[in-house]
């Protein structure tokens, strides 16, 4: 399935689009490429930076506690990486009605702990959690005492 989507994909966008919808509704029975390839055009497209993160934190937020594991996993890499993005707005084009509010860094802090706390956390994604926190630690300039605070708690 990953090959027709690299193959026929009109564009980067529908590319990760179609990847996250995949994720999303059967990210249990996806093998790993799957996700892998998620994050790969996502890394690969700076365009993408933020519409991807802000687009998975949304699902993540909406979708919990039902979420896919694969899809949490791919989410919480996304904002680890790019975290940032998510304190301004997104709106991907002019043409696009994909606009993304801006978040808070507690709005940030309390999806990634919900995560941590959530009942379909494994240790991988507890790891990739913990992982996000300490690379939003040191990437936001407000936040850092209580990324820290939350990363103690479960260390």
């Amino acid at each position: 399935m990953s090959h027709i989507i690299v193959r026929f994909a009109p564009s980067s966008k529908w590319q990760v689009e179609t990847l996250i919808a995949m994720l999303s509704i059967a990210g249990n029975h996806c093998d790993d490429s799957i996700a892998c390839m998620t994050v790969s055009h996502v890394t690969e497209s700076p365009l993408l930076h933020s519409f991807a993160t802000h687009k998975l934190f949304r699902l993540l937020r909406d979708e919990l506690p039902r979420v896919q594991i694969a899809l949490m996993h791919v989410a919480v890499w996304c904002i680890g990486e790019y975290g940032d993005h998510l304190l301004h707005s997104c709106e991907l084009d002019r043409d696009s009605l994909d606009v993304f509010q801006a978040v808070t860094v507690a709005d940030i802090l309390g999806i990634l702990e919900t995560v941590l706390k959530s009942h379909l956390a494994t240790v991988l994604t507890k790891s990739y959690t913990l992982t996000a926190l300490m690379k939003l630690s040191n990437r936001l300039s407000v936040g850092q005492t209580e990324f820290i605070s939350l990363m103690k708690s479960f260390l």
